[in-house]
């Protein structure tokens, strides 16, 4: 085997390990809250709620919220404060007033 066909082979192989590291090297800016699988149940109490993103959201800062979720085999549970802040999609059921937040959404909350 010469020479060219032997650093050909090899350099064929190197690109072909590459395509694994650059697939997961991409970065995706539309990393969402939520994903679809799950449901979270939220209360708490709030401040500072408006509606984003053209109405398809509430967006809020929680003074003390405490939330439960889960998934596939994993629920979680915990508090966010602190002015944290919480955007819920608008097809939640319950209700998010101007002080208080007592919802259910589908849903897993990535906090």
């Amino acid at each position: 085997m010469n020479a060219k066909k032997l650093i050909a082979i090899l350099t064929c192989m190197l690109m072909t390990s590459l395509i694994p590291i650059a697939a997961g090297a991409m970065n995706h800016s539309n990393d969402s809250q939520t994903t679809d699988i799950g449901g979270t149940t939220m209360t708490g109490i709030i401040i500072l709620r408006h509606f984003a993103n053209g109405g398809h959201a509430v967006e809020f800062r929680a003074i003390l919220v405490h939330y439960t979720t889960h998934n596939i085999g994993q629920r979680k549970t915990g508090n966010l404060h602190l002015l944290q802040k919480i955007v819920l999609p608008n097809d939640f059921i319950g209700w998010v007033g101007p002080h208080f937040v007592m919802a259910h959404f589908d849903g897993y909350l990535d906090v």
